[in-house]
């Protein structure tokens, strides 16, 4: 089972800031964390102009551990996106 939710801020004509939390259970019966992912995702959106977007965040993820408790994974994703 897959859980998410998404918000976003408009700061600007060009850019927006969202935030992601999410939390993933991979199987029903096993014991808590284990098969347990938790994440959180801030990003920045930054739109290039009317066919170009640049966004870059932080995923922070809790993979088999309680969150906040043990060490989580940090990874720093950057999406290029173009469209013509």
């Amino acid at each position: 089972m897959w859980n998410m939710l998404s918000t976003s801020y408009k700061a600007g004509d060009n850019i927006r800031f969202i935030a992601t939390v999410q939390n993933t259970v991979k199987q029903f019966d096993a014991e808590f964390p284990k098969a347990n992912v938790f994440a959180i995702t801030p990003s920045c959106e930054i739109s290039a102009g009317d066919h170009a977007t640049v966004t870059a965040g932080f995923d922070i993820r809790w993979d088999g551990v309680t969150p906040w408790r043990g060490t989580g994974d940090i990874s720093l994703p950057v999406y290029v996106s173009f469209s013509l």
